[in-house]
């Protein structure tokens, strides 16, 4: 059974690529990985990909997961460009994702199929992130929740005049209307 939002194969498929440019078209996927974001940053996520999905503003961020990749892509594209001559970080031996913020009550998961390529320059950027080149980043989790936030930030200073979005589904009421 397919799930909105999830890929249904374990390839990259063509929106994917055209989406952003990064990866393969059929480049194998990762597993699930979870994240843990802080629940504010969650909270712009869901405002955005509200505002995303009625404006058809933003080509290419149609779920969460979209909207995850081409943030870390850019990201990583920017501390590449600007530490390590436009190439990709050497991969670490180890899978060092790091942990999120440590108050349960003010985080939440998410989850992410990562294209391959991808999740390899993730981990070669938040190794590197750990020696102390990016204060407050050192792990892949703190790398995915940096990449989000300015990311995030990009978009609603360019559309929404530096305010977060708000996703109004959030405020609605629990249960049926009352009758009349």
């Amino acid at each position: 059974m397919d799930r909105p939002g999830l890929p249904t194969t374990d390839m990259l498929v063509a929106a994917d690529v055209a989406a952003e440019g990064f990866g393969e078209l059929g480049e194998p996927l990762t597993d699930r990985m979870a994240y843990v974001l802080p629940a504010p940053l969650k909270e712009r996520i869901n405002g955005v990909l509200r505002w995303a999905g009625d404006t058809r503003s933003l080509p290419g961020i149609t779920s969460q997961i979209a909207l995850v990749r081409i943030a870390t892509h850019r990201y990583l594209s920017d501390l590449e460009r600007q530490h390590n001559d436009g190439q990709p970080f050497p991969v670490p031996s180890n899978n060092n994702r790091g942990r999120g913020p440590t108050n349960a009550q003010a985080s939440a998961r998410i989850s992410v199929v990562w294209p391959l390529s991808l999740h390899r320059r993730l981990l070669g950027a938040a190794a590197w992130a750990q020696s102390g080149q990016l204060p407050g980043v050192t792990s892949a989790n703190k790398l995915v929740v940096a990449a989000l936030d300015r990311h995030l930030t990009d978009i609603e200073l360019t559309h929404h005049k530096g305010k977060p979005f708000r996703d109004p589904r959030a405020k609605l009421p629990a249960g049926r209307p009352p009758s009349r």
